[in-house]
């Protein structure tokens, strides 16, 4: 007589942050036909980030972190400080909001660059790696005079604005 023996099939599917496990596992008979009876099936779904991706989280807790404005000396697109954040950004916020991007040039302000740059790094002040980074264009008074910003004023403006932001 042959004794039984077990078949098992996995099949695994990632799709952005998603990994879905099934496996199935079935015992059959002498006669190698399944036997019902002794089917197991596990489904293991793991969502997980690598921090570099661009997915909000389910849940967002956000915060505004000024960090550039061309009206304030000392903090103008181009100014050369070291920003940090405080413990209570470090860990209150999933999504930080970086403020403002100046929409008559559309320029990164360096503040932008340096404070991204530390993303993950574990230094003190630095941005966590699971953190979700988003630069903000305008503000109140950015939006007051011209109103509307130069380069929404046409599509083929808008398109060379999205080409030179892509990052």
């Amino acid at each position: 007589m042959l004794e039984p023996h077990s078949t098992t099939t996995t099949t695994t599917t990632t799709t952005a942050t998603t990994t879905t496990q099934s496996t199935t596992t079935t015992t059959t008979t002498a006669n190698g036909s399944p036997d019902p009876s002794t089917t197991t099936t596990t489904t293991t779904t793991t969502t997980s980030s690598s921090g570099g991706s661009n997915v909000f989280p389910d849940k967002v807790v956000g915060m505004y972190i000024l960090l550039a404005d061309n009206t304030e000396a000392g903090y103008e697109d181009d100014s050369d400080w070291t920003p940090e954040l405080y413990e209570y950004q470090q860990e209150g916020a999933n999504v930080l909001f970086f403020t403002f991007i100046d929409p008559s040039t559309m320029e990164i302000p360096l503040a932008y660059q340096k404070l991204s740059a530390t993303r993950g790094t574990g230094a003190p002040g630095a941005v966590p790696q699971d953190t979700l980074i988003l630069y903000a264009i305008g503000g109140y008074l950015y939006s007051i005079d011209p109103n509307p910003w130069d380069w929404l004023t046409s599509q083929q403006k808008v398109n060379y604005i999205l080409s030179i932001l892509v990052l």
